[in-house]
């Protein structure tokens, strides 16, 4: 089993949240990273606090769309362009720890643990078993992109620390409007509102 003490700091933040956060419990909390929401190449990464959707099953639906009309962009079209901006491991240390995330995330199989933690929104919510599943893998993928780009990238990447403030302010991002690149837009985010 690999120890997560190996790890930077700031990535163990995020593989902590992954393992103990709570997810979508109570209102949208406003405290966000400054930096992160707004700066990242164009300026423009930013935060949407409502969608075209009432409640959280529309809100998956939504986030599974790929079919959508503009001005809103398939969010997993928009993480992976983001991944792309990840620069590879810089040498041999890194690439041991880059291979050692990859294992730890699989040994820890976040998926799984966030099934479990999510069942009680998802009985709340009426959600059936195959959404759960899609929305403990999206969480869990997401998370694990946050903790590799700031184990690999020489300054904090605004786009995957907009969207880790996010899920650390109990919102729950399920897509993006504006351009169709990481660079130019904002996320829109499903979450209990004032």
């Amino acid at each position: 089993m690999i120890d997560k003490s190996i790890f930077p700091a700031d990535v163990q933040e995020v593989l902590d949240w992954a393992e103990n956060g709570e997810f979508l419990n109570g209102l949208y909390r406003e405290k966000t990273d400054r930096a992160a929401v707004s700066e990242h190449r164009s300026g423009r990464v930013g935060i949407v606090k409502s969608g075209p959707f009432a409640g959280l099953e529309e809100a998956l639906r939504f986030e599974q769309d790929q079919d959508l009309e503009p001005p809103y962009v398939f969010l997993q079209d928009i993480v992976d362009d983001a991944a792309g901006d990840i620069p590879p491991a810089a040498d041999g240390a890194q690439k041991e720890l880059a291979r050692a995330l990859i294992f730890y995330e699989e040994e820890q199989d976040f998926p799984k643990k966030l099934m479990a933690k999510l069942a009680p929104l998802a009985a709340e919510n009426g959600l059936k078993a195959e959404l759960l599943a899609a929305l403990a893998d999206k969480i869990g993928s997401e998370l694990y992109q946050c903790a590799k780009a700031r184990l690999l990238a020489e300054e904090r990447h605004p786009f995957f620390e907009t969207l880790f403030a996010i899920y650390k302010n109990q919102g729950l991002p399920v897509g993006w409007i504006g351009g169709e690149s990481a660079d130019d837009g904002q996320f829109v985010v499903y979450a209990r509102f004032e």
